[in-house]
């Protein structure tokens, strides 16, 4: 099981040492995170700078392949298996967006599922409703402050949704799929029955 902390240091690091060798600016960087839990676990993410004009231009010409700020999630050098990772840039908007999928991002705790927050994001607020948790966090660097906000969305069939400030979890239910499982236990019987009326004919076959 991963939480976010490896996929968001490894590109939000990567942005303030980009940033750190740019000129002192005194707008800031702001970026939303998405963190979508799928029903299994894996949690679909998309990631997205919005930067001043002088700052995103300076990283326009310094940083062509966004792809370089994703070499820390290869699977060889992270603790976390991530797939499907793109990055692209948006001129028009001055915008960076990363999309990805993490795998097992939430853990399975026998009765419920669990994701865990790290220090350093301040939680905001949890809408029931909407099956999403908000989280904070501000960054101070050199060439000025980066704001960003978190979502944690659920499966819509979520309940029991709750945060847990002390231990810094996420945790929610789902519920058990009875469907599936019966429909393999009516195939089960099928096949036993067919089997018995086959063996049951054959004593019928004259040589």
């Amino acid at each position: 099981m991963i939480t976010s902390r490896r996929i968001r240091r490894t590109l939000v690091v990567s942005f303030l040492a980009i940033f750190a060798s740019f000129a002192y600016g005194v707008e800031e960087v702001h970026f939303t995170g998405d963190f979508a839990v799928q029903p299994n676990g894996d949690a679909k993410i998309k990631l997205v700078f919005d930067m001043p004009m002088e700052q995103y231009q300076q990283l326009r010409d310094n940083v062509s392949n966004l792809y370089l700020t994703l070499r820390e999630l290869a699977t060889a050098r992270s603790d976390a298996q991530v797939v499907d990772k793109h990055a692209d840039h948006d001129d028009a908007n001055r915008r960076v967006t990363f999309t990805m999928t993490a795998l097992g991002a939430a853990r399975n705790t026998g009765d419920g599922w669990e994701f865990d927050v790290e220090k350093g994001l301040e939680f905001n607020n949890l809408d029931e409703a909407k099956h999403t948790f908000y989280f904070n966090e501000v960054s101070d660097t050199f060439s000025g402050a980066m704001r960003g906000t978190y979502r944690l969305i659920l499966p819509g069939e979520a309940t029991d949704i709750h945060w847990d400030s002390g231990k810094r979890i996420a945790s929610w239910r789902l519920p058990v799929e009875t469907g599936g499982g019966r429909g393999l236990w009516v195939g089960a019987v099928l096949l036993i029955l067919l089997g018995g009326a086959a063996l049951g004919a054959s004593f019928f076959v004259l040589d």
